[in-house]
């Protein structure tokens, strides 16, 4: 008669320990589905950006072979550190400035 009650015990722990585990393993799971989602949105963004740069790479290659570089040019040394985008901002920049000189400094 003792021996059946704590049978019924045993077993009773043993099924909260099973239902514990298996909670647990729910839950890593949906951790790890969570993280692969993660991984694979990275993964996307750096294929993006790795064929935006070819793209780009490609781009100024085709510029390259139509013009000599602004960058190279002995009175903008500094242009040949930066990128194609950064390098035509510069010029506009420079493009401007001259023109207002040029213009008589203000227009009022």
């Amino acid at each position: 008669m003792f021996d059946n009650i704590k049978l019924k015990k045993r077993m009773a722990e043993l099924e909260d320990t099973v239902l514990d585990i298996s909670r647990q393993m729910t839950a890593i799971k949906l951790e790890w589905t969570d993280t692969t989602v993660k991984l694979n949105t990275l993964l996307a963004r750096l294929a993006k950006a790795s064929q935006r740069a070819r793209d780009l790479s490609e781009q100024e290659g085709a510029q390259g072979t139509e013009s000599v570089q602004p960058g190279n040019s002995p009175e903008n040394p500094r242009l040949g550190a930066l990128s194609p985008r950064a390098r035509l901002i510069q010029q506009q920049i420079e493009a401007r400035r001259k023109a207002s000189t040029q213009g008589g400094g203000t227009t009022e």
